[in-house]
């Protein structure tokens, strides 16, 4: 599987996105992006890889691509700005969390104004 100078040669990998399995009840504006990301996916070979890395970082600007080593999943290349994406989803998930857990505690509330003297606001 060579890729030297054509991108055409990496294997993409179609596979429907069920948003409700694989993000929960997740509002359709937060899955459109990675759904147009991921709807195909590459996959090429370690030694290819590294036969022609430019083509592949030029793919990872479309689509993921996966490098496999005998045959199995080694990494995954994304482009920075998909790589950003995720790691901003990531945040927002961990920041929902925490929301989460500070609202289910139990005791009394502290008013705002006590919260930002306590603050030195």
């Amino acid at each position: 599987m060579s890729m030297e100078g054509r991108e055409s040669d990496l294997e993409p990998v179609h596979r429907r996105i069920d948003p409700v399995s694989e993000l929960g009840s997740a509002p359709a504006m937060y899955i459109s992006s990675s759904q147009l990301y991921n709807a195909s996916m590459s996959r090429i070979t370690a030694s290819e890889a590294r036969k022609s890395f430019a083509s592949v970082i030029e793919t990872a600007q479309r689509e993921a691509v996966t490098v496999e080593r005998r045959g199995e999943a080694q990494a995954v290349i994304v482009s920075a700005a998909e790589y950003d994406r995720l790691r901003s989803a990531a945040q927002e998930i961990e920041d929902i969390t925490a929301f989460d857990a500070a609202m289910a505690e139990e005791g009394p509330n502290i008013p705002w104004e006590q919260v930002k003297a306590d603050l030195g606001w």
